[in-house]
């Protein structure tokens, strides 16, 4: 074997090795979007399950190139209720990390916006309030929606009841869904899928 041969074995050699460690580099990496409501006072976090130390504050929508591995995404903040997800990171990948406030927070922001809502309801269906009455409203974890529950003043067998949204934009409560039998992402696609669920739940 000449020189020249041996020279060409080396280079060959070499260029195959950096080219796994690219080809290595750039599919051990992946995408990670992370998608959340940003609240007044959260935080969220995003760390190495292995390295909590390791922790990047996240905006609403960001998307991340990161290693291949587990992550641990923290909410956290004032009133905010506090939990971790974790992430197995092995292709790219959207996530959604709801932030809810606290029940003893939103207990004090449904006294502040209890006449709001209860006004908005009156006022806009003054007609049928004279056979209805509002007989639960409820705040979202996020307080800027709100879902509430009319029942027949009048009651019996056949009375239904009905089901309303509310959202609060710019400052001012709005009517979102119904008053209605049910309320459905199919029919509403942009209110929350867990806002929606609240009205299945009254």
């Amino acid at each position: 074997m000449n020189k020249i041969t041996k020279i060409l074995i080396t280079l060959s050699v070499i260029l195959l090795i950096i080219f796994s460690g690219v080809y290595w580099y750039f599919n051990n990496y992946s995408e990670l979007q992370i998608n959340f409501n940003s609240l007044a006072g959260s935080k969220v976090y995003i760390y190495p399950s292995d390295n909590p130390k390791d922790k990047t504050i996240l905006s609403a929508g960001e998307k991340l190139n990161l290693r291949n591995k587990d992550y641990t995404i923290k909410v956290t903040g004032d009133n905010i209720i506090e939990q971790t997800i974790d992430i197995p990171l092995k292709e790219d990948k959207e996530v959604y990390a709801p932030i809810m406030y606290g029940d003893k927070y939103l207990d004090q922001a449904y006294e502040n916006e209890k006449e709001n809502l209860y006004n908005l309801i009156n006022t806009k269906y003054s007609q049928q309030m004279f056979d209805y009455e509002i007989l639960y409203i409820k705040l979202s974890k996020s307080k800027d929606w709100a879902v509430g529950k009319l029942n027949s003043k009048t009651g019996g067998i056949n009375s239904d009841s009905y089901v309303f949204v509310a959202h609060k934009n710019n400052g001012n409560w709005e009517i979102a869904a119904g008053p209605a039998l049910a309320v459905s992402s199919y029919e509403y696609p942009k209110i929350p899928k867990e806002v929606l669920q609240d009205t299945v739940n009254l």
